[in-house]
């Protein structure tokens, strides 16, 4: 029962390769990462990563409602860790913390991969767990360190967050089209919640329409989802920068629970 009710963990249960990820702005949203052993942290960081939740919806919405897209600040968010050395490197874009830097004094807590559809549906909120299955640990660790020597491209809130980087290194999928929300579960049931309102009978038929709409927009569900191998990612956002681009599908939905 504790992983359907909780992802909470404690930093000894944590293995390298886990997703994980810690709540900010009294739990309006989530910071998430990939753990790398060491008690440490690769994660893709929001130049203005201390923005507030009000911004962060108000973007979003916006985004929604007129398909604009969201700049980043100019304002670089760094660690001022003492205790660890590499604390704080960048990586453009990409950064390595120590896991209390990462976490700041928030709860740890662990994203879950493979889950059932009827798991999924379960959680209301978005952006702690999916139906597609993790790589190994040996493969999500590669692409995370690749990624920090090499960058993940231009943030954007709708499209390419922090937790569309670790779904990326969990998974090497990517969405090749720009104006299309990403794989982030927490965007997309924020899309979700805006979608389904309407003329609903009852609050049931509310909560169907938003679940169903946010298992439709999953990783490990949507058929725009294409495997990207990691040498590759900075040509491929490149490409997809200015267009839609072709882009072999993935060989079938192996990364999926089916039900």
């Amino acid at each position: 029962m504790k992983g359907l009710l909780s992802h909470k963990v404690k930093s000894s249960e944590l293995a390298p390769g886990d997703h994980i990820y810690a709540y900010r702005s009294g739990y309006a949203y989530s910071h998430h990462g990939i753990f790398v052993g060491e008690n440490t942290v690769i994660h893709y960081v929001r130049k203005d990563e201390g923005s507030s939740s009000s911004t962060i919806i108000s973007g979003l919405i916006s985004r929604f409602s007129s398909s604009t897209t969201l700049a980043a600040s100019e304002k670089s968010f760094q660690s001022t860790c003492s205790k660890h050395p590499d604390c704080g490197r960048p990586g453009n874009g990409v950064a390595l913390f120590c896991l209390d830097c990462f976490l700041r004094d928030k709860k740890l807590r662990r994203y879950k991969y493979g889950v059932t559809p009827e798991e999924f549906k379960a959680k209301l909120r978005g952006g702690t767990c999916t139906i597609a299955k993790s790589d190994p640990p040996e493969d999500v660790i590669r692409r995370a360190r690749y990624l920090l020597k090499m960058g993940f491209g231009n943030y954007n809130l709708s499209d390419h967050n922090c937790e569309d980087f670790a779904l990326y290194c969990k998974t090497g999928l990517l969405i090749p089209n720009k104006e299309a929300f990403g794989t982030s579960g927490q965007i997309n049931s924020v899309q979700a919640a805006l979608s389904s309102v309407g003329d609903h009978s009852s609050v049931i038929e509310y909560t169907r329409t938003y679940n169903e709409t946010r298992y439709s927009k999953d990783i490990g569900v949507r058929k725009d989802a294409v495997e990207v191998p990691v040498e590759d990612v900075a040509s491929f956002l490149n490409r997809r920068e200015g267009h839609n681009l072709e882009y072999p599908k993935k060989k079938n939905h192996d990364h999926c629970e089916r039900e």
